[in-house]
């Protein structure tokens, strides 16, 4: 994976370090050397410790403008491939478009189970995950030909004879924005013993670090807590419609029973436009700026445009571990 442009305070950090490196070897005596040599550990445990803080809308890139390399090994040498993170848009349209088969039910002895082992099934799970890196590949890095999804896909069962370099060059992609890394920054624990209720709530609004590498630069966003009030106010506006009924194919032509039919497609269309709109909503109480836009279509657009993995894991942190959210309802 080749480098990103890097901040300007890191870049500086690093040449000063190269300089005090080179100077040791120069020491005119050992308290002199010494002297470098503390200088030299100090820096480097700034570096060790470096983390961008994206503490304002321009700070978080588009993905597009997220660009690096990715070295991909073949039998006889390396193919490097120029790529560009993947957007959350891009990500949504891929599952829009190759959503992942359900799971077929096993009937047997009057009882109902899944069945994930079954063939077709795996087949077509397969198939699905295969066009999907297929797709990102052709948004985020070389252009496959086709017309479209089908035709490119073809394409590529067909001219592309090892699978791990398909696989390797997806997995670059989706290191780069953000699916593979996503961590709390590692501060020193404190104990602090709360004596009365306001102490208690002003530690409970502090805010965290949650950072991604990025192409050999660790970013992060500093999140803050949401209080109750708007978690459930956010959750009472993004609550999804319950499942329209269909009749139930076992029932009694004259007493017909009815059962939810949640893979509605209007349904299904409906539940998932509130969770994004829940996604933006709880995102723009977290974030330390508020996102761009006027509206929700003009925030959901902004936030679409930022890397899918950095979008997903941020707002899974930001409600599984800032928040220590439980949601009261789901989705499907």
């Amino acid at each position: 994976m080749g480098n990103l442009p890097k901040p300007a305070d890191l870049a500086a950090l690093e040449t000063k370090l190269r300089e005090l490196t080179a100077s040791l070897a120069s020491a005119k005596n050992e308290d002199q050397a010494q002297k470098i040599s503390a200088e030299i550990a100090t820096l480097q445990e700034k570096l060790d410790g470096y983390v961008y803080e994206l503490s304002k809308p321009g700070d978080w890139l588009p993905a597009a403008e997220i660009q690096s390399t990715v070295d991909v090994q073949q039998l006889n040498g390396t193919a490097r491939f120029k790529v560009c993170a993947m957007s959350y848009q891009h990500y949504q349209d891929a599952f829009k478009e190759t959503p992942t088969p359900e799971v077929p039910v096993l009937k047997a002895g009057g009882r109902e189970e899944a069945n994930p082992q079954d063939k077709h099934y795996q087949e077509a799970r397969a198939e699905a995950e295969f066009k999907r890196m297929v797709r990102f590949i052709d948004s985020c890095s070389i252009k496959i030909p086709g017309d479209n999804l089908a035709e490119k896909a073809k394409w590529a069962s067909e001219n592309l004879w090892r699978d791990q370099e398909v696989q390797s060059l997806y997995g670059g992609i989706a290191n780069l924005s953000g699916f593979v890394s996503g961590f709390k920054e590692r501060v020193a624990p404190v104990v602090t013993e709360i004596t009365d209720p306001a102490q208690w709530a002003t530690l409970t609004r502090s805010s965290s670090m949650f950072c991604f590498q990025r192409a050999g630069i660790t970013i992060g966003f500093r999140v803050k807590p949401v209080s109750r009030l708007l978690q459930e106010r956010i959750e009472a506006e993004t609550e999804p419609p319950l499942p329209p009924k269909i009749p139930k194919v076992s029932s009694p032509r004259n007493k017909p029973e009815f059962v939810d039919n949640p893979d509605d497609p209007k349904h299904v269309a409906k539940c998932g436009e509130l969770a994004r709109r829940r996604l933006v909503a709880f995102l723009e109480a977290s974030l330390p700026f508020q996102i761009p836009g006027a509206d929700y279509e003009a925030k959901h657009a902004w936030i679409a445009q930022r890397p899918a993995g950095e979008v997903l894991k941020l707002y899974n942190h930001v409600m599984l571990e800032v928040n220590g959210y439980r949601s009261r309802v789901s989705f499907f």
